[in-house]
């Protein structure tokens, strides 16, 4: 289940630099082997969402050619981290699994957006730079 921790006392295996609107930002990950396939992003808070609006967080597998082959949407935190309770600052670790296929995936894009509208959130650099696409591709590759 989501944990929060206000320091990280181990960083993520692998980094990111990836914000979402003015709320979330991905610090990194760590790919967990097993019979799923599962990894935790480590998010950290900027600003927690408006009171009674919710961020979901959307995880694709990927094929080669970029076709969705598995996915998981879960709310962040659900009810035992309400967002409604985050910190700026703090981290939330997002604990993901996905059923492997027998289709080989690629790829995962990770993404946010808003429950009741579906409207995604923009993603920016760290830097503040806006990106086209509002979903971060992590190239399986470079997981392992």
């Amino acid at each position: 289940s989501p944990r929060r921790i206000l320091t990280l006392k181990s960083p993520p295996k692998a980094k990111t630099c990836a914000s979402w609107g003015h709320e979330l930002q991905l610090v990194g990950y760590t790919l967990n082997s097993g019979d799923v396939m599962s990894l935790d992003l480590v998010w950290q808070v900027i600003a927690p969402p408006p009171p009674g609006a919710t961020l979901v967080r959307y995880v694709h597998l990927l094929d080669m050619d970029g076709t969705i082959i598995a996915q998981e949407d879960r709310p962040l935190g659900e009810a035992n981290l309400s967002q409604s309770i985050w910190l700026p600052g703090e981290y939330v670790i997002d604990p993901v699994q996905l059923s492997r296929t027998d289709v080989q995936g690629t790829a995962l894009r990770v993404g946010i957006y808003w429950q009741a509208t579906g409207h995604t959130l923009e993603r920016q650099t760290c830097t503040g730079e806006p990106q086209e696409e509002s979903g971060l591709v992590l190239p399986l590759n470079a997981l392992k």
